[in-house]
């Protein structure tokens, strides 16, 4: 009381205020007694109902929301441990024994004014505790169905010393709603039973604790925001191709080629995939370059780039075994039959004869670049290579000397260009009936072309034919 004693006069009233700390839930019996000089004393008992449940999760504190929230963000479907611990508070005087329970909502409007659902469910208690082993639970409204396959509390069951904290911690499987592709919302609601031991939940005529009620449960909820992170990537034609000249490998024994592919996780989910590509390609280690790994896995955080080296590897010896689907008017047969049959290359022939430009001396080998999320195929990027063979073109195609009087000289000139982007060498060579004609130069090189203007070479044919060339016979 504020007034501990004082003087009352005749008819007189005064006015006492009673305080009552409480930090504890339950009903509580007090017994205020007033003594007067000269006259016996008397006393009224007064009864308290102290509500609100004795846990407090400091992560809450000042929120607006109306049930404490934990917000594990955006996570990508198919992942699985993804864990978060959240402190929680027993802010009573008296220890606590807690039993959680998970439940997935399944509504869209979950408000109180429009869920006329409600949810049952049993704690089975040690003895120790309490000597009625089992206890129902009726809720006010529907959280949504009971499951532990998606979010898990761990403890399940705990107990709080009194005014003492300790750690939660949630793990949720996002695996559980399987190969989704489209974004999902999500909202768990995690409720805690309250139990006491005996001693603690009633005493004749001081307290009484109910257990099993609203006042006894305690509430929050998880948000979680499940997509599936996709990669994207701007690709030119070019910036998935890797090009390779047969020169080149040939003469400055360059057998490494690679292109490099950008893509970037524009979600704010963290994006876990394994890429996959097939021979002749492969994904090199950071490392070590040469190490010829056809499976990667990669992590990518939310709104970060990921830079894919694709490398193939092509040695002189698979560069001269390609050359007969190339030029199969000088491949001889004994030379198809020794080729290489465990040459991936080599088999290009085979399998893909489509993909060999004879007219333009090109082989073409198409790949995709696989991308997996959750061992689903998500994702596909064709890589190309291409292999460019010598290729050269004579225009015109004929020499034409007209008239010629014997013992003199006719000039013609032929041009011979270069129809890919690496230097090409020539030699002419004549049969041995062909004593009478002189070319210049009889050999050279060629440098590469680019654009539509392509690189060439002037060579002059000179013509002399001579008396024993030309024998009449009668």
């Amino acid at each position: 009381p504020d007034i501990e004693h004082g003087e009352l006069k005749g008819f007189g009233w005064t006015k006492v205020n009673l305080w009552i700390y409480a930090n504890t839930w339950g009903i509580y019996s007090e017994d205020v007694i007033i003594d007067l000089l000269d006259t016996p004393s008397f006393c009224f008992s007064l009864l308290i109902d102290v509500t609100g449940i004795p846990v407090e999760f400091p992560m809450a504190l000042n929120a607006i929301t109306k049930y404490p929230t934990v917000r594990f963000g955006y996570l990508p479907y198919g992942f699985s441990n993804i864990s978060r611990n959240i402190t929680m508070v027993n802010t009573s005087c008296i220890p606590i024994h807690i039993i959680w329970h998970v439940f997935l909502s399944t509504e869209k409007d979950d408000s109180d004014e429009t869920n006329y659902k409600f949810n049952l469910f049993c704690d089975v208690i040690d003895g120790t505790i309490d000597k009625k082993q089992c206890k129902l639970i009726l809720t006010k409204r529907g959280y949504g169905v009971e499951t532990t396959e998606f979010l898990k509390i761990i403890p399940e069951e705990m107990d709080v010393e009194a005014h003492s904290s300790t750690i939660i911690k949630l793990e949720m499987n996002s695996r559980y709603f399987g190969n989704q592709t489209k974004p999902m919302d999500v909202t768990c609601f995690v409720l805690g039973s309250i139990h006491l031991k005996e001693e603690y939940r009633k005493k004749p005529n001081y307290y009484y604790r109910k257990i099993g009620s609203g006042e006894s449960i305690v509430r929050f909820q998880v948000l979680a925001h499940l997509e599936l992170p996709l990669l994207s990537t701007d690709l030119r034609k070019d910036d998935a191709s890797i090009y390779m000249y047969a020169n080149e490998v040939i003469f400055e024994q360059k057998y490494f080629y690679w292109s490099d592919v950008i893509f970037r996780n524009q979600n704010l989910s963290i994006c876990d995939i394994h890429i996959t590509i097939d021979e002749p390609f492969y994904l090199p280690d950071s490392h070590n370059t040469t190490k010829k790994d056809r499976i990667r896995k990669c992590t990518v955080c939310p709104l970060d780039v990921l830079k894919v080296r694709v490398m193939c590897y092509v040695d002189h010896q698979q560069i001269l075994n390609l050359s007969k689907s190339v030029y199969p008017e000088v491949s001889g047969k004994e030379e198809h039959e020794n080729k290489d049959d465990n040459d991936i290359l080599c088999k290009v022939e085979d399998d893909f004869s489509n993909c060999i430009d004879v007219e333009n001396k090109v082989i073409k080998l198409c790949k995709n670049l696989k991308i997996y999320h959750n061992n689903k195929l998500t994702e596909m990027l064709a890589i190309h290579l291409f292999i460019y063979y010598p290729h050269i073109e004579v225009k015109p195609n004929t020499c034409s000397f007209g008239n010629v009087v014997l013992g003199t000289t006719r000039k013609s000139m032929v041009t011979v260009f270069n129809l890919t982007g690496y230097p090409v060498s020539f030699e002419i060579t004549k049969s041995k009936t062909a004593k009478e004609f002189y070319f210049t130069p009889h050999y050279g090189k060629i440098e590469g072309s680019t654009g539509v203007n392509k690189r060439s070479i002037n060579v002059f044919v000179y013509f002399t034919p001579r008396l024993l060339s030309f024998v009449i016979y009668v």
